[in-house]
């Protein structure tokens, strides 16, 4: 927690709460009280090419404070994953020109993102999870997955910061 006074008289003044990712600017001489969202560092690249379902992850997950990275297709995500090294990347496996599978190949080939976890985000239910495990695979999300599933896996993969 951090607190500020700005003028001679005490007013107004600003707390930060660094936990909750927010710092609140509070005047008590005016009605205004203002909230801004600190965004977390943490970046996460989103590579699936359904845009509704990029949008959904989008939003659920810049909501919990993350900064996202999207890309349609594994050949864009694997350029963004080089240039950006995000933190984590969450990908489909159907996907046109580079999908899923050759995805996870270049980045465990790239040596600056063989160690990016990756979840892959799949409606393939009858997909062998031990070969996508050696493939390189941190973590398998099937569709549709739980909110909470999800982050837990997200938080489980993230190193502490």
């Amino acid at each position: 927690m951090y607190l500020e006074r700005n003028s001679k008289n005490g007013m107004p003044f600003a707390i930060s709460l660094f936990a909750a990712r927010s710092v609140i600017i509070f005047c008590p001489n005016s009605i205004h009280l203002r909230i801004f969202v600190q965004y977390s560092k943490t970046k996460i690249l989103i590579v699936e090419d359904d845009a509704e379902s990029r949008e959904m992850l989008k939003v659920l997950l810049e909501a919990r404070g993350y900064t996202l990275l999207c890309a349609g297709d594994g050949g864009e995500g694997f350029h963004l994953a080089v240039k950006q090294q995000p933190d984590l990347i969450i990908t489909d496996l159907a996907m046109p020109e580079v999908d899923g599978f050759d995805l996870i190949r270049l980045l465990r080939q790239e040596p600056v993102t063989s160690a990016i976890p990756v979840i892959v985000f799949t409606a393939y239910i009858d997909i062998e999870q031990k070969a996508l495990k050696k493939l390189g695979a941190n973590e398998i999300a099937f569709k549709p997955i739980r909110v909470e599933q999800l982050l837990a896996m997200i938080t489980q993969l993230l190193p502490v910061r």
